[in-house]
């Protein structure tokens, strides 16, 4: 969510977008090039530059600043993957595609700070508890539910460390 009005806030200031040093040819499958030329506006104004070649492919002048510092065939091919996995069903799919995209993975090592951050950000968005696709960004813990996820009872004592 967070991402989400990040993007939407770089995308309504005109800015965002990452300049390559040396433009790079992104061969794709002919349904993904075809979605990246009816998308053009729409992948501009989010922050890609690309321009038509001959073929099935495109080139990559420039990426969303998100995406800065990857591989920018990779994460144009995976972005348009999953523009057309999702086949419209968000009313701004390309906004959420990118946040997503440009999301904490799972996997991701962060300090205290770095966990901290997203919460405070959250916080402020207008829509906190949703995710743009719909999953929840919250979820309410209550005490009686804890124990019942690990096999425990509430007030039990805990199971014997084993050396």
């Amino acid at each position: 969510r967070v991402r989400y009005e990040q993007v939407l806030a770089e995308r309504e200031r005109g800015a965002g977008s990452q300049p390559l040093l040396d433009a790079v040819v992104a061969t794709l499958e002919p349904t993904l090039h075809a979605l990246a030329i009816e998308l053009t506006e729409e992948l501009t104004a989010l922050g890609w530059e690309l321009g038509e070649t001959d073929g099935a492919a495109v080139i990559v002048r420039a990426v969303p600043s998100l995406l800065a510092g990857g591989d920018p065939v990779a994460a144009l091919t995976e972005y348009l993957d999953r523009l057309q996995a999702e086949d419209g069903a968000l009313p701004d799919r390309a906004a959420a595609t990118l946040a997503c995209r440009s999301a904490v993975r799972a996997g991701d090592r962060l300090d205290d700070q770095q966990q901290r951050a997203p919460l405070v950000a959250l916080e402020a968005t207008p829509q906190p508890l949703t995710c743009p696709p719909g999953p929840p960004t919250v979820l309410h813990l209550y005490r009686a539910s804890i124990p019942r996820w690990f096999c425990r009872r509430l007030g039990a004592s805990p199971a014997p460390h084993l050396p």
